[in-house]
C-alpha cells in the first residue's frame, strides 16, 4: 500500500498511521513525511521565536 505525503505528494516510505497520520479535525486529515515535518517543525519554532523573543521570555521567568 503506497501512501503520499499531502504536502509534497512523494510517497512515505514504511508509512505507519501513528507517526505520519495527522487529523486536523473530524473531517479533515493528512498523511505527511517525515522531511515535511521536520520543515513544519522548523517554520513553527520560527514563528514562535519572532512572537516571544527570548528577552521577552526571560523577562517573565526570571524578572531582574
Amino acid at each position: 500500500m503506497n501512501i503520499n505525503c499531502t504536502l509534497c505528494k512523494k510517497e512515505i516510505k514504511n508509512y505507519h498511521s501513528d507517526f505520519h497520520h495527522f487529523p486536523v479535525d473530524e473531517n479533515n486529515s493528512a498523511e505527511i513525511c517525515p522531511e515535511c515535518l521536520d520543515k513544519l517543525i522548523k517554520w513553527q519554532r520560527g514563528v514562535y521565536a519572532k512572537l516571544f523573543p527570548t528577552k521577552t521570555i526571560k523577562k517573565f521567568i526570571r524578572p531582574d
